[in-house]
């Protein structure tokens, strides 16, 4: 039995990969059972919620939805795993007063504990993290929450807040420590774009696919781009603006659809 868990981190290619591997989910499934966001709402709602908080209780609860989501996939009897949401980090920093990511460490712990209670210490447990490097995720970050959230900051000020949740080598450094029963392989964003499969080649270096299916699986271009600097600096003044919430929000939504 074998389980990959790519869990971050945000804005590193994460929606491209998911994509790409969605499209051929059906083709995977003879060797691979693909699990993304739309079977772990229970599951990221309270990874958010610990992420936000910290609390031990919220922790707890993603540990009950983790196992409940194990145990439904142990029934289906598949061989590999493939579980794959940077939201099971947590959430993007500069969001809700999160400045690192303090919380995918112990979010890591209790899935590797969930993973052995469920499938047994002999399942294999591989985490992969995709990286990127520091400045330009700084930048993908920031741009991406002014459209999502009131965020009021300059770059300058996101970049110096939030330098911890950069610092990718630290992060993977204590992961590898603390997952003494798994694999983890990191793999920045920046190794990869270029291949042929684009981000998924991350998730594809880990499986023993035929060569025909192998070959067939081809980045699909860009998804959830970021927003260019003259739409970001809209989007931040309008976030700085005096106007009520719901109009910036509505503002805002109109500069999207016509950026």
């Amino acid at each position: 039995m074998r389980i990959i868990l790519h869990a971050g981190f945000h804005k590193t290619g994460t929606s491209s990969l998911q994509a790409i591997l969605a499209r051929h989910r059906a083709a995977l499934l003879p060797h691979a059972r693909l699990v993304l966001h739309d079977e772990m709402a229970d599951v990221l709602k309270r990874a958010t919620r610990f992420a936000v908080g910290g609390d031990p209780f919220d922790l707890a609860g993603f540990n009950a939805a983790f196992v409940a989501l194990c145990e439904r996939l142990a029934a289906e009897g598949h061989q590999t795993l493939i579980l794959s949401c940077e939201g099971l980090s947590g959430r993007t920093p500069g969001k809700k007063g999160i400045n690192d990511y303090s919380a995918a460490l112990p979010l890591a712990q209790a899935m590797s504990a969930c993973v052995k209670a469920v499938f047994g210490a002999k399942a294999e447990q591989h985490f992969l993290y995709t990286t990127r490097d520091a400045e330009s995720w700084l930048y993908s970050a920031w741009r991406h929450n002014l459209a999502g959230y009131r965020v009021t900051e300059d770059f300058d000020s996101f970049r110096s807040t939030c330098a911890k949740a950069a610092d990718f080598p630290a992060m993977i450094a204590n992961l590898t420590t603390a997952l003494p029963r798994a694999t983890l392989t990191s793999v920045a964003l920046e190794e990869i774009q270029a291949e042929p499969a684009g981000p998924a080649e991350a998730v594809l270096r880990l499986l023993d696919l035929p060569v025909g299916l192998r070959a067939s699986i081809r980045d699909i271009g860009v998804r959830n781009a970021g927003r260019s600097a003259d739409l970001s600096a809209e989007l931040l003044a309008l976030n700085r603006s005096t106007l009520p919430d719901a109009e910036v929000k509505a503002r805002k939504a109109a500069l999207l659809r016509h950026p």
